[in-house]
């Protein structure tokens, strides 16, 4: 009985070692796993596309991964070259005025506090210039982070090129990882999660570019003089759920308060309405028969990607919580 005893308590002993030495295994190794993660998930998007132009145009599939590499460098080109085109005189004068919207800043937050001794006092010491030169420094200190990121996101693209390429054997290959039993199931979830990040994918990118436009068209309108960048920042950042609109509108509302202080509620009131009308009108059409994610728990799933693999992190999170309550829902109620 004893030995019953000790037996069963090296074997939990050992289990419990076994699975604390691979939650450290896959926190040091996060950045490999994300871009995997991604690499597949890039790949999967790319597959339909590759497929179309071998059935249609009988193109293989490792030159139509190059075909579609050239479209897409020449559509982001196109595009950033068109947006720098038309901020070219936005972004220098943003540059040539940084220093005084700085000293603005300061000097309208210290007489906004000046009813306030006790926190002006706090505030006295505080240097809008100072802070940003800070800033700066930090985020040259972190100039290996990125460097971290860029590597990451090197081998997602290779990892995505060769899933893109090969995506028929690799996808045997998992299925031969399983008993022919279960292979039947695994084909329907795994065309089923793929079916769903495609969904998700496309009303994301939809999402991006009418709120960019939304935007943009509203403080044009209030005569915002950076409306095109600002426009510009809440497309781009809108693929950062939540946390990139308000980058924007923080970053939005120093610049306009610095500079046109008059327009800072004008401003505001765009972005709510912009919100708005995204929540009410365009995720509702857009996401119509495609993934609907509950936002609690996205959010939830969202900081705890932050913390466990940074900015990146963020950006994937959508894509997986749709994938993993699409797997959720088919174990839970179709099993």
């Amino acid at each position: 009985m004893a030995n019953s005893e000790l037996k069963s308590t090296f074997l939990k002993s050992l289990l419990f070692g076994c699975a604390l030495a691979l939650l450290v295994l896959l926190f040091y190794s996060r950045t490999l796993i994300l871009a995997g993660m991604t690499g597949l998930g890039l790949g999967c998007l790319a597959s339909p596309f590759l497929n179309f132009l071998r059935k249609k145009a009988k193109i293989p599939r490792a030159l139509g991964a190059l075909i579609l590499i050239f479209l897409l460098v020449l559509v982001f080109s196109g595009m950033f070259y068109a947006a720098g085109s038309l901020m070219a005189d936005q972004i220098q004068n943003l540059q040539e005025q940084l220093p005084s919207l700085l000293s603005r800043a300061e000097n309208s937050w210290r007489n906004l506090t000046h009813n306030y001794p006790l926190l002006q006092e706090r505030l006295n010491d505080l240097s809008f210039g100072e802070s940003a030169k800070a800033g700066v420094s930090r985020l040259i200190h972190g100039l290996g982070s990125g460097i971290n990121a860029l590597t990451g996101f090197v081998l997602a693209f290779f990892i995505a090129l060769y899933t893109a390429i090969h995506a028929e054997e690799y996808f045997k290959g998992w299925l031969n990882l399983f008993s022919k039993k279960h292979q039947g199931r695994v084909q329907d979830l795994s065309l089923k999660s793929a079916k769903v990040l495609r969904a998700w994918f496309s009303a994301q990118l939809i999402d991006m570019a009418l709120v960019g436009i939304i935007t943009a068209f509203g403080l044009w309108l209030i005569g915002a003089t950076y409306w095109a960048l600002f426009g510009l920042m809440t497309a781009l950042l809108a693929v950062i759920p939540y946390f990139g609109v308000l980058i924007t509108l923080i970053f939005a509302t120093f610049v306009t308060g610095a500079e046109q202080p008059d327009l800072v509620l004008w401003v505001l009131l765009v972005f709510f309405i912009t919100q708005q009308i995204e929540g009410n009108l365009i995720l509702p059409i857009i996401m119509k028969e495609r993934v609907k994610l509950a936002e609690a728990p996205l959010l939830f799933f969202i900081v705890l990607m932050s913390f466990w693999f940074g900015i990146p992190g963020i950006i994937v999170a959508p894509g997986m919580f749709a994938i993993g309550k699409t797997l959720y829902q088919e174990l839970t109620y179709n099993s």
